[in-house]
């Protein structure tokens, strides 16, 4: 199933280009970050990852679970979606 959704990402991508939507979405929250914890000092740095990587991926994992759960196209639909 991860093969497929793999599959129909890059198709997707090589047949229409993504917009940068996510880019303008995440540019600002990485802007507060930097604005707020760029201290020099590793906890700092920690907390940001913490915030900047973890809470998203972790935030996409309970979508997809989710989503799995209900059923596996709609899983299989948001990984392409991520992917994407």
């Amino acid at each position: 199933m991860n093969f497929f959704s793999l599959l129909a990402a890059l198709l997707l991508g090589y047949h229409r280009p993504q917009a940068d939507w996510l880019h303008r979405l995440y540019t600002p929250y990485a802007g507060l970050l930097e604005r707020s914890l760029n201290d020099g000092q590793p906890r700092h740095g920690v907390i940001a990852w913490l915030l900047g990587v973890l809470l998203p991926t972790l935030a996409v994992g309970v979508g997809y679970v989710a989503l799995l759960r209900i059923n596996p196209l709609l899983g299989m639909a948001f990984s392409v979606g991520v992917l994407y």
